[in-house]
């Protein structure tokens, strides 16, 4: 784990975007690809939501799945960051993320054109005292670009007390799938939601 935490730092992801050192590797999977820290993939093949495993706990605990892009819409302009591309709260030990309470929906990495690579960062974290998030007033957000800009991993971590376990990140540039991910967004008639 210790070559990761040095992956991780020197990409600036600990401590600018979280700022504790999770204890493994969030394995993560799209299609028959498992993906390691640091992959290079296209925004074609990330577009459909992936499996998470990771090292099971015995017993009742409950984890969070937090996905973003700290890099947009660049890393040498992050003025929209970080960029939210999914939450899921109240996933059982399980890692079946299928039983959490989707707060954001899945969308795959979608970098402007010319802005280089951009690092979409997973971090899953511990809930306190195994109990579900209390979410009331917060915004769930459909399959839209609305309220998941200028968002950030570490504060909602610190706000809801969540202790990061598990990371992994992959980097990926601009390629033909990311026009027409803007248009899905774009015509998307869905917007964002209070809980109750």
């Amino acid at each position: 784990m210790q070559s990761i935490i040095k992956t991780l730092k020197s990409y600036e992801i600990i401590p600018k975007i979280i700022n504790s050192e999770p204890i493994q590797e969030l394995i993560i999977k799209y299609g028959i690809r498992d993906i390691t820290i640091n992959d290079q993939l296209t925004p074609t093949s990330v577009q459909k939501q992936p499996t998470i495993s990771f090292q099971e706990k015995e017993g009742s605990e409950l984890y969070t799945l937090i996905f973003t892009d700290p890099d947009a819409p660049s890393k040498e302009n992050p003025i929209n960051a970080e960029w939210l591309h999914w939450l899921v709260t109240d996933i059982p030990s399980t890692a079946d993320v299928s039983k959490g309470k989707e707060i954001a929906s899945y969308i795959g990495a979608g970098p402007p054109n010319g802005t280089g690579f951009h690092r979409y960062i997973f971090v899953l974290a511990k809930q306190p005292n195994n109990k579900p998030l209390n979410m009331v007033g917060e915004k769930k957000l459909p399959f839209c670009p609305e309220g998941r800009n200028n968002w950030s991993a570490q504060k909602f971590i610190e706000k809801h007390q969540l202790t990061p376990v598990a990371i992994n990140f992959f980097r990926a540039q601009y390629d033909e799938s990311v026009p027409e991910l803007y248009q899905q967004l774009g015509e998307s008639k869905e917007k964002p939601t209070e809980i109750k």
